[in-house]
């Protein structure tokens, strides 16, 4: 274990000096301490994640991101702690998570622990909105919530209206074909209304589906990622010109659907890249709920590619926007 560093300057995204508890503020120096420790194999990012995570007893981990080179088969940082702590005390909430990194007051830059779409969705899972997330080292750090990641409300939207512009009942056909193609056999029960499909329009009308696909291994392509290589792995006959988005469509089995933010995630980075070419507004997002005769008006929901991913993990976001430049050569060239 780690020695406890002493209480650094702390910087407050999204919450406040006072709605921190004296629990939290006690455990800020713990999780700095032991995020200092932990050991990372970024293999393919080259992007280090030293992390720690504490639950409301006390307990302490530590704990780094790990990737496998060509492969899905990688583990978060968040991912790590995460699963270690409740592995070791399954009945005690998560109180807050720490990521080990560079702050400097002086220059007012500053480190924030921003999950990827990917942990915000485990995170959500296994804690509440209200987890804390903190982020630097013995001299300074931010702290913030969980809640201050998440778009969990979307505005009502007449479908009326939504249909009636072009394409639009296509995709929306396309989006509802994919929710109903999903791999559902190695799918829990309990979880199968959260079921959607996705479908990308672009700028010329063109239409790219996404199902959620799974294995025996447990190993998912989720909808809004099978959609984007949709789009980029287009079939032999479409136009092979590469068009900005002009929507996103999803379809989902309850009344209200709740998009993963790995989808979003992978959705706003592709939308990004598509949008360095022209300064092009965020691709509006439609999201339809389960289809009722009389009540499809209080049944689909707006939002775009900015709104529904607050503090996005990409490469635009992270200062990277030459390596969405190079992406989108890539795309190009070989579409």
């Amino acid at each position: 274990m780690a020695a406890i560093m002493s209480e650094p300057e702390l910087v407050f995204v999204g919450t406040s000096a006072e709605a921190l508890s004296a629990t939290e503020r006690e455990a800020i120096p713990q999780l700095l301490g032991a995020a200092a420790l932990a050991v990372s194999a970024p293999r393919q990012s080259g992007y280090s994640v030293q992390m720690a995570a504490i639950n409301t007893g006390g307990n302490v981990v530590h704990g780094g991101n790990r990737e496998y080179a060509f492969s899905a088969s990688y583990v978060h940082g968040e991912e790590a702690v995460v699963s270690k702590l409740l592995s070791e005390h399954p009945n005690t909430p998560l109180l807050g998570l720490g990521v080990h990194g560079e702050f400097d007051p002086e220059n007012d830059s500053f480190t924030l622990l921003c999950p990827c779409g990917n942990c915000r969705d485990v995170l959500l899972e296994e804690a509440t909105p209200e987890l804390m997330l903190v982020a630097g080292n013995e001299r300074g750090a931010t702290v913030a919530r969980l809640s201050t990641f998440l778009c969990d409300v979307f505005r009502p939207a007449y479908s009326e209206k939504i249909l009636a512009e072009p394409h639009m009942p296509a995709a929306l056909d396309a989006a509802r074909n994919a929710r109903d193609r999903s791999v559902t056999t190695y799918t829990s029960p309990n979880i199968f209304s959260r079921l959607y499909g996705v479908a990308l329009v672009d700028t010329a009308g063109n239409i790219f589906p996404g199902s959620l696909d799974s294995t025996a291994s447990y190993d998912a392509v989720t909808p809004g990622v099978a959609a984007v290589q949709s789009f980029k792995n287009r079939p032999p006959g479409m136009s092979r010109e590469v068009n900005g988005l002009s929507a996103v469509v999803i379809a989902g089995m309850s009344d209200t659907v709740t998009p993963l933010y790995r989808d979003r995630n992978a959705i706003t980075e592709l939308d990004d890249m598509l949008r360095l070419r022209e300064n092009t507004s965020p691709t509006p997002v439609y999201i339809f709920g389960r289809e009722h005769e009389e009540e499809w008006r209080e049944n689909s929901f707006v939002a775009d590619t900015d709104e529904w991913l607050p503090f996005p993990f990409t490469s635009k976001a992270l200062g990277r926007s030459g390596l969405l430049a190079a992406k989108l050569e890539q795309l190009e060239r070989y579409i």
